[in-house]
C-alpha cells in the first residue's frame, strides 16, 4: 500500500467513511511513517500525515468544484451531493477548524430537517441522518487527533446539531426529551463524549464549555409529554446538574490536575437549591469532603488544581460547607490571608498565590486529620 497514489488513498478514505453506520463511531489515528499509508482493523482507522494531506488536497479540490458549481446555479445530483458530503468528511479530518465544510454541513442538516417537515421524509431516516452526523463528530472529538478533540468548531457544530435536534423533536413531541428519565439519559451520554475528549486532551476548556451550554439548552427546549407548560427552567437545570454530580466527581477525582473538570464541578454545584429537590447544600458537603480525603490521604495536594477547587468552593459557599468537624477558625480560607490582610481579586498575584495555597493546605490538611480524630 506504500505505493498508493493521491487518488487510491482518496478513494479508500471515502469507502471507509460510507461504510460507517449511523449508530457507529470510528477511532482514528495519525501513523508514523513507516506504518503503512492506510490500515484498518474493524472501527479503528490509521493514516499517515503525508496520505491524509494527499487525500486532502483531492477532497479540497472536489469541494470548491461543488461550491463553484453551486454558486452558477447548477443543480448537484444525489451522487454528487453525496459525493461533496464524502469530501467534506476528509477535509475535516485533516483540518478541523474549516468552516465554510461545517457551514456546508449545517445547510445539509438544515435541508434535510426542512425535507422531514415539508415533504413528510419517514422519521426514521431523519433521525438516522441526525444520529450519523453526531457520530462523524464523535470520531472526530473521541479519536486520539490532538487538534480535534479540543477544536471550538467541532464543539460549536455539535452544540448546534444538538439544539437543532431538540428544537424539532420538541416541537414534533416526539418522546426522546419528553420525560425526565431520558434527558437524563441524554445529558449522561453527551457527558460521556466529554470524558473521553477531557482525557485525550487534558484541560479541554472547549469540551467542557460544550457541556455547560449543553446543559442550558436542554432546560430551555424541553417539554413534557403531556402537558401545556413547559417545564421550568430553574427545576430542570437542577435535576440534571444533580444527576452530573457524581460522575463529574468521580472523572475530577480519576483526573485530579485537570482545572477544566473541577471548573464545571464548581459550575455544577453553585446551582440554587429548590424546595422538594434535592439538596445541594448536602452534595456540596459531600463532594468537599471527598475532594479533601483524596487530596490529603491520596494526592498529597499534589497540582494547583485540587487547591483551587477547594478555594473557590469555600470561598463562594463559605467555610460551613468544609466537613463538620473542621476547626472553621483555623481554616478560615475565605476573609484572610497567611499575613492576616483581606483578600481581594486585585491583590491575589502569583506570590500571594503561592502562600494562600500553603496555607489551605496545611489548614485543610490539620482539619481533616482532627474530624478523623473526633470521628
Amino acid at each position: 500500500m506504500s505505493s498508493l497514489s493521491a487518488e487510491d488513498v482518496y478513494e479508500s478514505l471515502v469507502e471507509i467513511f460510507r461504510s460507517r453506520k449511523s449508530t457507529e463511531c470510528f477511532e482514528i489515528e495519525i501513523l508514523l511513517p513507516g506504518q503503512g499509508p492506510l490500515l484498518r482493523d474493524g472501527t479503528f482507522i490509521g493514516i499517515t500525515k503525508m496520505a491524509l494531506t494527499k487525500a486532502f488536497v483531492i477532497a479540497r479540490k472536489r469541494f470548491m468544484q461543488c461550491l463553484e458549481d453551486a454558486m452558477e446555479g447548477h443543480s448537484a445530483s444525489v451522487e454528487e451531493h453525496t459525493e461533496c458530503a464524502a469530501a467534506t468528511e476528509i477535509i475535516l479530518l485533516f483540518d478541523c477548524e474549516h468552516t465554510t465544510v461545517c457551514n456546508w454541513r449545517k445547510r445539509r442538516v438544515a435541508a434535510s430537517i426542512n425535507r422531514y417537515i415539508t415533504e413528510d421524509t419517514r422519521r426514521q431516516a431523519l433521525q438516522d441522518f441526525f444520529e450519523s452526523e453526531l457520530n462523524l463528530i464523535s470520531t472526530f472529538v473521541c479519536s486520539p487527533l490532538h487538534r480535534h478533540t479540543k477544536s471550538p468548531t467541532l464543539w460549536q457544530h455539535r452544540l448546534w446539531l444538538m439544539t437543532e435536534r431538540m428544537r424539532l423533536q420538541g416541537r414534533l413531541q416526539e418522546n426522546i426529551f419528553l420525560s425526565p428519565e431520558a434527558m437524563h439519559k441524554f445529558i449522561l451520554a453527551e457527558w460521556e463524549v466529554v470524558c473521553r475528549a477531557g482525557e485525550l486532551h487534558p484541560k479541554n476548556y472547549y469540551a467542557f464549555s460544550y457541556m455547560r451550554r449543553l446543559h442550558l439548552c436542554v432546560s430551555k427546549l424541553s417539554e413534557r409529554a403531556g402537558d401545556t407548560a413547559v417545564i421550568q427552567d430553574s427545576a430542570l437545570l437542577h435535576e440534571l446538574a444533580v444527576t452530573l454530580v457524581e460522575p463529574t466527581l468521580k472523572w475530577c477525582l480519576s483526573n485530579p490536575k485537570d482545572v477544566s473538570g473541577w471548573m464545571f464541578l464548581v459550575y455544577l454545584l453553585s446551582h440554587e437549591d429548590l424546595p422538594g429537590k434535592q439538596d445541594m447544600r448536602q452534595l456540596r458537603k459531600v463532594a468537599i469532603e471527598r475532594t479533601l480525603h483524596f487530596a490529603v490521604e491520596i494526592a498529597a495536594w499534589d497540582g494547583e488544581s485540587l487547591w483551587t477547587f477547594v478555594d473557590l468552593m469555600v470561598t463562594r459557599f463559605g467555610p460551613t460547607i468544609l466537613p463538620g468537624n473542621f476547626d472553621q477558625k483555623s481554616t478560615n480560607l475565605k476573609t484572610t490571608n497567611p499575613t492576616g490582610k483581606s483578600f481581594n481579586e486585585e491583590d491575589i498575584n502569583s506570590k500571594e498565590r503561592s502562600a494562600r495555597w500553603k496555607t489551605t493546605m496545611q489548614h485543610t490538611t490539620a482539619g481533616y486529620s482532627r474530624s478523623k480524630e473526633n470521628i
